[in-house]
């Protein structure tokens, strides 16, 4: 999948990968605290989204995903998650789509700068 760095209105710089679901995902840090953004392309057929960190390499099929939380799809195309425990250094998220049917879809990944 494609990476697009993107630049937000804070010191923050999101690295994105996107999926044929999601429109995009972007991370905002405010002082302690880090909200990640997501869109979607369409919510049909998604009960919800589950929201992960990591300080790992996220592309490593090893590295432990930390729940943060589930969000409801409330069939409106944007989501956000706000994450009031952030380190120093480096956090990767993860947003899963939850689907109807209990599968969960390609997940997305944005990574708060360090």
């Amino acid at each position: 999948m494609p990476q697009v760095k993107t630049e937000t209105n804070t010191s923050t710089v999101a690295i994105q990968k996107t999926s044929k679901e999601f429109a995009f995902i972007k991370v905002q840090q405010e002082n302690t605290t880090a909200t990640v953004f997501w869109g979607m392309r369409t919510s049909r057929g998604i009960k919800g989204f589950l929201v992960q960190k990591t300080n790992d390499d996220p592309a490593d099929p090893f590295t432990r995903w930390e729940d943060l939380g589930a969000i409801r799809c409330s069939g409106k195309g944007d989501f956000k998650y706000t994450d009031k425990n952030i380190f120093p250094g480096s956090t990767n998220y993860r947003v899963l789509a939850l689907k109807e049917n209990d599968n969960a879809g390609m997940p997305v990944i944005a990574t708060r700068g360090r």
